[in-house]
């Protein structure tokens, strides 16, 4: 059973376990609060601390994943940041915070002037050899201060003309609280004429978060800038800044690559930083994710045959979202086992049996078994960025208790003949009797051993027994389940015959 759930023991098996034959035990298992959730698994769900200081399961913030087309990505979702396309390398990990973040569930945060270094690995855009076409540059930023001078981004590096090093640099800086882009001699044309291209945002307010974007077209050498999805500024890759044929193109051509900085001069957070060799036109905005999957871990009510009255979800369901919840139950440990493997696949469906739908605290139909999963799928409302939440599950069941042990185990021996009688109230339920024979104390393995006795029976009389050996007894009850459950052995008799 899964440890850290916590298991209400039933006052009414402490009173009359020893005077039922078959008992049924009110009990629940809470999962969730204080557990935190170990041992289950998600997909696209975030731990976050509820309103009773428990961590619930919300949506997790929608976030980018790696594409052909990625060349650098820092999402700062794990606790050693990386990039997740392989190709820059960091010299130290960034500061990282659970307390301010936009997407996913950790945010970098920057202070006191000291950058993230990323370094170019050869397969990388900013390696100086590589081949630029499109291109896009992204990030989330929740400036603190909005300080004059601040540097969100900036690479500088030479670019070889001839025998002559031109000077390359991109930096994005903060200029009257807006953020401020210049590409110094980043595109250049055949002719190798160099130039600086400027972009200047809309005035932001510290403390929020907005989303950075800024692109280009080397089909039309439209240069752009957007906050939040919506256009800041745009000037054309070319000798007049408007649209026109002859079009700049960016160049790096460098012996050696050079670091990019993020993050000097700044203090705030910045989040889900993305470099593209693409255009990128539908840029990640949404707040969450489609969907967030629960699975719980393999729950063990213990005994067989148990019945699962229902399953109380705690949770909070506001705008247009909803939750779905599934269970599936049954004796069969392998079953349920096999459904847990199975949930890591991408073709993995509620919909599917023996998945079965529930509402929350609803009575669910006669439902046996004695291992349980559960599963929910979240689904946010994307207009209003509301997710929903789950706090905890409660489980209500009454636990199917193997029976007691017959009583009162007599023996009598008689003319070769050896008859056992016992005491049993109750047959409701019963399967019957399993006798046990050994010739030891505690070993009961006579030819014949066990002997099943019908459940309206009390005494059973065993012919055959080699005379003047003393034979040990014990009798076991069982149920009419499927599987049976058996008790315990009853105290053990012994007789010569």
């Amino acid at each position: 059973m899964y440890r850290t759930m916590k298991k209400k023991p039933s006052l009414f098996l402490c009173l009359f376990l020893l005077l039922c034959p078959l008992l049924t035990g009110q009990d629940q298992i809470i999962l969730g609060r204080e557990d935190n959730w170990q041992e289950s698994s998600f997909k696209n769900i975030l731990l976050k601390k509820g309103w009773e200081g428990h961590m619930d399961l919300n949506v997790m913030g929608s976030v980018y994943r790696p594409t052909d087309k990625t060349d650098l990505l820092l999402p700062f979702d794990e606790e050693r940041v990386f990039d997740e396309t392989g190709r820059y390398s960091l010299e130290e990990s960034a500061n990282l915070t659970e307390y301010e973040y936009r997407r996913g569930k950790r945010a970098a945060l920057f202070k006191e002037a000291t950058p993230l270094i990323i370094n170019p690995g050869p397969d990388s855009l900013f390696s100086g050899q590589a081949e630029w076409n499109d291109f896009s540059l992204e990030f989330q930023l929740y400036p603190a201060l909005l300080q004059e001078g601040e540097v969100i981004f900036h690479w500088k590096g030479l670019y070889q003309q001839g025998e002559e090093l031109v000077p390359q640099e991109i930096i994005c800086r903060i200029s009257r609280r807006a953020l401020v882009w210049t590409f110094r001699n980043i595109f250049i044309d055949r002719e190798q004429n160099l130039s600086t291209f400027t972009l200047r945002g809309d005035a932001m307010v510290p403390r929020r978060w907005n989303h950075h974007l800024v692109r280009f077209d080397s089909d039309t050498g439209l240069l752009e800038y957007l906050i939040d999805g919506i256009p800041a500024a745009l000037t054309y890759t070319t000798p007049s800044g408007r649209e026109e044929r002859h079009i700049l193109e960016p160049q790096l051509n460098q012996s050696s690559p050079t670091p990019l900085e993020l993050g000097s001069e700044f203090t705030g957070f910045i989040d889900e930083v993305r470099l593209s060799r693409e255009n990128v036109e539908h840029p990640l905005l949404d707040d969450y994710e489609e969907r967030g999957d629960f699975l719980s871990p393999l729950i063990d009510l213990e005994y067989q045959d148990s019945l699962l009255q229902s399953i109380e979800a705690v949770d909070r369901i506001g705008g247009n979202s909803t939750i779905y919840y599934y269970y599936a139950f049954s004796d069969r440990k392998e079953e349920l086992e096999k459904l847990r493997r199975d949930f890591s696949r991408t073709d993995f469906s509620f919909t599917q049996s023996p998945w079965l739908p529930f509402q929350s605290d609803e009575e669910l139909e006669e439902s046996r078994g004695r291992y349980l999963l559960i599963g929910a799928q979240l689904y946010p409302d994307l207009g209003a960025a509301i997710s929903p939440t789950i706090s905890e599950f409660r489980i209500n069941y009454q636990a199917q208790l193997p029976p007691v042990p017959p009583l009162n185990l007599a023996v009598h021996s008689q003319e070769g003949k050896v008859t056992l009688s016992w005491d049993y109230w109750k047959n409701e339920g019963m399967g019957g009797f399993l006798i046990y024979y050994g010739d030891r104390p505690g070993q009961y393995f006579g030819a014949a051993s066990p002997i099943v006795v019908d459940r309206e029976e009390r005494h059973y009389t065993i012919e055959g027994l080699e005379p003047r050996k003393r034979w040990y007894f014990s009798v076991v009850a069982f149920s009419d389940s499927d599987p049976a459950q058996y008790s315990s052995f009853s105290r053990e008799v012994s007789v010569r015959p």
